[in-house]
Formats: structure tokens, sequence, C-alpha cells
């Protein structure tokens, strides 16, 4: 089963997309993902919140734009590396 990545999400409290969370996780339970601003700077770890990312950093809400991913399937330490983006609409 294939993880399904999100194009974009709207964290604006509608219940609709509000959360950034692929889908079909639960195959790869040592799943490793890392979220990053356009500047590199490091955003979030699916590891520190399995929920899904709500668009906040350091308790600010951050603006519309796009955001790139690193996800390992396997774990940090997995041969296999995937990167890519969405976007936050805000």
């Amino acid at each position: 089963m294939a993880i399904i990545i999100p194009s974009y999400f709207t964290p604006d409290g509608d219940g609709v997309n509000d959360l950034w969370l692929p889908a079909n996780m639960e195959v790869y339970p040592k799943i490793y993902i890392k979220v990053y601003d356009r500047y590199g700077r490091f955003i979030y770890s699916l590891e520190d919140n399995k929920n899904g990312w709500d668009g906040i950093y350091e308790d600010n809400t951050l603006p519309t734009g796009d955001y790139w991913y690193v996800l390992k399937p396997n774990g940090l330490n997995d041969g296999k590396e995937f990167i890519g983006h969405f976007t936050l609409y805000r």
C-alpha cells in the first residue's frame, strides 16, 4: 500500500484539511518524516506528533507557502528517501 502525501492543507479550523498528515502510514511503523520551510529551517517531525502538523511553529501560525518534506518509510537509516513539497493555505 502506498503512502499518500497531501499536496496541500488549510489549517483554518473548519474541520476540513486542518492537518498535514500522509495517509496509509500504518503500513510503515518506523516511518520518518521531517518538514522544512522554503529556507531549509526544520519545522515539524512526525516522530514528535503522529496526529499531523497544524501549521504552527514555535507557537506561531506559519504563512501560506510551500513546505518541503523528507520521508523515509522504514526509519531514519532507510536507504530509500522521498523528498517533495506541499502547500499550506491560510
